[in-house]
């Protein structure tokens, strides 16, 4: 047990991470825009797609860490709401900086067949919920993902023509 995995995953730390992550957020929660501007904040591209993860049982999720982009995958077969949530609980694991373990080249490539079939990668997993690492994204992705909806919503009312005339 290391002091500073302990300091890094408190619940202080998860906050300040959820307020770097709003700040990151387009108000009307736009998805694209969110992870154009935390590649500008990470200073590398940040890039989301759906892939065929049945194959690992109970893997929902994953970030492939690279050299030069981090790639967010998650499940094609989740509904668009529980997408949201998958790829919010992978950007937290990269705001919270968690670093992950090499993937094997067949799950990358069974995941995500559009990506180079050479792509060695770190991997993010979303599959494990008894580490301090899984605690603190999952409550981070909570945040996020009610924070999304709150400004979808809020969008879709301003957006609106009757709710408009209503202000």
């Amino acid at each position: 047990m290391t002091r500073t995995r302990e300091v890094a995953l408190t619940p202080r730390r998860v906050r300040q991470t959820a307020r770097l992550a709003r700040r990151l957020m387009p108000p009307d929660g736009d998805l694209e825009g969110w992870l154009h501007n935390l590649g500008e904040h990470r200073n590398r591209p940040v890039k989301a797609t759906v892939g065929d993860l049945s194959g690992t049982p109970g893997l929902t999720g994953m970030c492939l860490i690279r050299d030069d982009a981090d790639y967010i995958v998650v499940d094609a077969a989740a509904s668009p709401a529980r997408q949201v949530m998958f790829l919010c609980h992978e950007v937290a694991h990269l705001l919270l900086g968690h670093e992950g373990e090499v993937a094997s080249s067949d799950l990358v490539a069974q995941a995500t067949p559009d990506l180079p079939p050479a792509l060695r990668a770190r991997v993010l997993t979303r599959h494990a919920h008894d580490n301090l690492e899984e605690h603190a994204a999952e409550e981070l992705a909570t945040l996020l993902t009610l924070e999304h909806a709150r400004r979808q919503r809020a969008h879709e009312l301003r957006a609106n023509a009757i709710s408009a005339r209503l202000r």
